[in-house]
Formats: structure tokens, C-alpha cells, sequence
């Protein structure tokens, strides 16, 4: 599991990864005064915060997005515009709860290209499911 790798949030679901027995990565930018969490086993360091949106990214098969503020949104926006882009394929994009509802459906209506590329999912468990749903079929191939 790839996160920011500082507090808050990005912190409990290190922590859940750790416990879980997941290997834990944290992609930190030199440039910011905040420290990797105690649950971070990896940590990658970039030198601005850019490089680390980025490399977050660049990381990621699947993306699941929580409740936050103005990163979260920019990290939410990068992924869901590189899939309406086809820059990213096949990389299932969550967004857990009902706190990006409005975002996703005025965006939707704005661009209706970008429909169905976010799942809004109520539950952990079904952001999960297809997450790991969506990675086993496209991982899937036919034997001869």
C-alpha cells in the first residue's frame, strides 16, 4: 500500500496495512517539513511536492480516495483526468463515502466522458471488492 506516508489519514491506513501484514510505501517530498509515519517500512523520498503526486501515481494499480482537503482532491482529480485521458488503464478508482459525491456528479455533468471512471463506494468492503475485482480481471490471461 503507496500513501502519502504522513499523519492523519494517510497514517491510519498505514497502520492497517502494517497490522494486515502489507507492505507499507511512503512518498515524501524533501521539501516539506512533515516526517514519514511510524508505520511507513519503504520510504521514497522526491524533492518537491509535485515529483510526489506524481510518483503516488505512478505507484498505484488502484486508487481508493477518503475524505480530505485540497491534496486529496488534487490527487483525486490527477488519477480520475489520466483515466479520462487513457493515460492510465484498467485502474480501479474508489472514492469511499458520500464526502466526493457532489464533486464526481458535477464533474460527470460537466464532462460526461468522465462518467463511470470513479465507483463511489459506502463501504470499505465494497470499495474493496472492486478494487481486487477489477485488478484480478485485468491481470487475467488466457492459457494456451
Amino acid at each position: 500500500m503507496a500513501s502519502g506516508g504522513y499523519g492523519g489519514v494517510m497514517e491510519a491506513v498505514s497502520r492497517g496495512a502494517a497490522e494486515a501484514g502489507g507492505r507499507v510505501i511512503g512518498i515524501i517530498a524533501s521539501s516539506l517539513p512533515e516526517k514519514a509515519n511510524r508505520w511507513v517500512q519503504e520510504k521514497i523520498v522526491v524533492e518537491k511536492w509535485e515529483q510526489r503526486l506524481l510518483r503516488l501515481v505512478a505507484k498505484g494499480d488502484g486508487y481508493a480516495v477518503l475524505t480530505g482537503g485540497t491534496g486529496t482532491l488534487v490527487e483525486l482529480a490527477i488519477v480520475w483526468e489520466m483515466l479520462n485521458k487513457r493515460l492510465l488503464s484498467g485502474c480501479p478508482l474508489v472514492a469511499l463515502g458520500g464526502f466526493w459525491q457532489p464533486v464526481i456528479e458535477h464533474i460527470e455533468a460537466a464532462e460526461p466522458a468522465s462518467r463511470g471512471l470513479i465507483h463511489p463506494m459506502d463501504s470499505v468492503e465494497a470499495a474493496v471488492e472492486i478494487i481486487t475485482t477489477k485488478l484480478r480481471n485485468r491481470h487475467r490471461f488466457v492459457e494456451p
